[in-house]
């Protein structure tokens, strides 16, 4: 009877095993589409998006465009990116931080898709936990020392 539970157990575990590495997706870098952005109304909005392997970094004031620079992105710059921002916990940010105190200021939002992970989180005047840690991220290693804030 020992025997036989042992046994059972064991192929549960195995088949467990199994089936939890079916389900691992595989990153697929044709699937990203990203778009972070910070800014406020008089001041200088930065942003940057992913899309198709390409980095887009657009800076702009009010209406008018001040910069637009773009890159290929790599595969390993994807999964950097996505590792940081589960070390982060941004895929557990709330849809909205809302300052309603506050009308005017710093407006930001985060909508990050890929085949591996989903993102959607915004707000006005109000971050989430590591928020800074993020945007300092964005600025050192995906722009490589351009400004983001």
């Amino acid at each position: 009877m020992k025997s036989q539970f042992l046994k059972s157990s064991s192929i549960l575990i195995i088949c467990l095993f199994l089936l939890s590495c079916n389900n691992t997706k595989k990153l697929d870098l044709n699937s990203v589409n990203a778009n972070f952005y910070i800014g406020g109304l008089f001041g200088t909005s930065y942003i940057v998006t992913i899309k198709n392997q390409q980095l887009t970094y657009l800076t702009r004031r009010g209406n008018k465009k001040l910069k637009e620079q773009k890159q290929t992105i790599s595969i390993d710059d994807i999964r950097l990116l996505e590792n940081k921002l589960l070390e982060l916990g941004a895929n557990q940010w709330r849809k909205k931080y809302i300052n309603s105190h506050v009308s005017d200021g710093t407006h930001w939002g985060i909508k990050y898709t890929s085949s591996t992970l989903h993102i959607n989180s915004q707000g006005s005047n109000l971050y989430p936990d590591n928020f800074e840690a993020l945007t300092q991220y964005i600025s050192q290693t995906l722009l490589k020392g351009k400004t983001f804030q």
